[in-house]
């Protein structure tokens, strides 16, 4: 990925994925704690450089595409010196649709047997033999006559038993949901002792690093829909909590809303919010700052020449705040204005740049595919946040939590205050609803 200085290029600059290496967070980033109004990032870091406990656990939350990828890994390299980091998405693993906690248990030990093979990472054959004896016991995993040797060997290598570990828990987790039900309800009577196994593999780890604590990210869990978040970070809480090492969840912004969410946080040390960049302030003036920040983050992926006078401030306004919605509009609008090239038969890149009204029909796709997810029954909390700038609080907040996860309603932080999505505010003014 380089900084685009031609419009097809815009399509790898805007790759909405977050910026997971040094050199792209060395071109790329930008420090954007300012505008946010708080230094969610910087909390954590402290907490982690000051606190001498190796067990934290922390709840780290933000709306879809506000940045909390990028921002976790950017601690994660500052803290490299200090800390041995083990950073992964759970959709790598599993379908996000129907994850489990238990699912949460094996990842992160196929993490860890993934990190010791990988840095050659002596872990004691007791303990690795162990985990075996446990699977085989509740007759969780088949092996094949060779697996079964290897295990079986009294000289066995401690890395081909990790191996097979590592393999056999990457096939568990990308599983069928029938599969993975079946085998969810054998492990269920016996969490507990999965939970000492992954204990006992952890601090067999911690104990060869050399001179560094262990610190893991468990990342996109704030896209877990409200049934599997509720089941993981409520019904299940004390089973994530478990696991002695720092770990990191990220956590959806929503269910800061359930009725439920004092539990949730007496479980964790501290909850982190990553407030959503503000384009506007909370009586609808223009946030300048923010808009600032959000026009620097666009202009160090692309030369400002690409595009049309108005387009930036038309897609930062439109935006809300959020950096992946400013992506995926700019990434359409550059696709669109190529598409009209080529029908023009117009060849020289030096003379083509994105025009307003392409953004314009990129932000009108973008509006069309969210407006369908209103319903009915969320206009009146909708009219309220128009008029008061904060969500009223239905009888369970299942519709404020659905409002939340979807991006129809965005919330602020430093004052705590919700506002539309522009794109929401333009539709319900288009059908006279306010």
């Amino acid at each position: 990925m380089k900084k685009a200085t031609i419009v097809k290029e815009i399509l790898d600059s805007f790759d909405p994925r977050p910026l997971s290496t040094d050199q792209r967070i060395r071109e790329f980033f930008v420090d954007t704690t300012e505008a946010r109004g708080d230094d969610a990032a910087g909390k954590l870091r402290f907490l982690l450089e000051n606190v001498k406990r190796d067990d934290q656990k922390f709840l780290f939350m933000g709306h879809h595409g506000c940045g909390k990828s990028t921002e976790l890994y950017n601690v994660a390299e500052s803290l490299k010196d200090e800390y041995f980091v083990i950073q992964y998405s759970i959709r790598e693993y599993t379908d996000i649709l129907g994850v489990t906690y238990i699912d949460i248990l094996f990842s992160l030990l196929r993490n860890i047997v993934r990190a010791a093979i990988d840095n050659n990472i002596d872990i004691n054959t007791r303990v690795v033999d162990s985990i075996f004896r446990y699977w085989n016991a509740e007759k969780v995993m088949t092996f094949t006559d060779e697996e079964e040797i290897t295990f079986q060997g009294e000289t066995a290598v401690g890395a081909s038993l990790l191996s097979i570990l590592s393999a056999k828990l990457k096939l568990l987790l990308q599983s069928s949901s029938k599969i993975k039900t079946e085998v969810s309800d054998k492990i269920e009577p016996t969490v507990p002792q999965l939970i000492d196994e992954i204990n006992a593999f952890l601090a067999d780890f911690k104990n060869k690093l050399p001179e560094k604590k262990l610190l893991i990210i468990i990342d996109d869990m704030d896209k877990l829909g409200i049934p599997e978040a509720e089941s993981i970070f409520i019904d299940h809480v004390r089973q994530i909590t478990s696991l002695n090492a720092n770990i990191v969840y990220t956590f959806p912004i929503y269910l800061f809303y359930s009725p439920k969410y004092r539990y949730i946080i007496n479980e964790f040390d501290e909850t982190l919010i990553l407030s959503m960049i503000k384009v506007k302030t909370r009586d609808g003036n223009n946030y300048e700052l923010g808009i600032e920040t959000i026009k620097n983050i666009i202009y160090r992926r692309a030369n400002s020449n690409l595009f049309e006078p108005g387009a930036i401030d038309f897609v930062v306004e439109k935006c809300g705040g959020s950096i992946r919605t400013a992506f995926t509009i700019i990434r359409e609008a550059a696709l669109n204005a190529e598409l009209s090239y080529r029908r023009a038969h117009m060849s020289d890149d030096s003379q083509k740049m994105i025009s307003n009204d392409d953004m314009l029909f990129a932000y009108r796709s973008y509006k069309s595919g969210l407006e369908k997810v209103v319903r009915t029954d969320h206009l009146p909390l909708l009219k309220e946040v128009a008029k008061n700038k904060r969500p009223l609080l239905d009888k369970e907040n299942i519709l404020v939590m659905e409002l939340l996860v979807s991006l129809i309603v965005i919330e602020y932080n430093g004052e705590r205050w919700c506002d539309l999505n522009p794109a929401i505010r333009d539709y319900l003014m288009e059908q006279n609803v306010i």
